[in-house]
């Protein structure tokens, strides 16, 4: 793979940083919700109105992943395959881009407005739980994707990087695959 990165680029620190602030921001909006925010602003976004949708060992798993950050790297299948910021990147092969472990840059708990963004956890899959965070008013999104282990065992198994889109819905890709941990 050959990657056109680079990384003492101010712009790309800028961006960097923008997108970890949206995470953190989104993270924020999901731990209001769960700590009994009742509001709703009608889109199915919250974590609240999805707790009685996700496993609770997902939502434990979830908290942990966040909080510590040996326990998220211990849950991720490496390498990890995924979608890296596009417009950063020349990569010659997309379709075959994986996270590499050295390379990672661990996730926070999101933490955002939620009037600007959306968080939607798709379990159409069984055993996997696919996790797409969308900023209204705009085509960017990012999409993880966590699978149950045979041991039962949460895991972060695919992960896009805030990248925008336009049309097309991959819900029901289930890229990435379980370890057997």
């Amino acid at each position: 793979m050959k990657f056109g990165i680079n990384t003492s680029s101010s712009l790309l620190k800028s961006k960097i940083a923008l997108f970890f602030s949206l995470f953190v921001l989104l993270t924020a909006l999901i731990q209001c919700k769960t700590e009994g925010n009742n509001s709703s602003d009608g889109t199915g976004s919250s974590r609240k109105q999805a707790k009685n949708e996700l496993p609770k060992d997902f939502l434990d798993f979830y908290d942990k992943f966040h909080a510590d950050s040996a326990y998220q790297v211990n849950h991720i299948t490496w390498p990890l395959r995924g979608i890296p910021r596009i417009k950063d990147q020349s990569i010659e092969d997309l379709e075959n881009f994986h996270w590499e472990k050295e390379n990672w840059e661990l996730h926070q708990k999101p933490q955002f407005n939620s009037k600007d963004y959306v968080v939607k956890f798709d379990l159409s899959v069984p055993n996997i739980i696919t996790e797409h965070i969308i900023m209204n008013k705009s085509n960017l999104r990012m999409m993880r994707r966590f699978a149950r282990s045979n041991k039962g065992e949460w895991f972060l198994i695919f992960y896009t990087y805030l990248n925008e889109f336009n049309g097309g819905n991959n819900n029901n890709d289930t890229t990435g695959t379980a370890p057997n941990k």
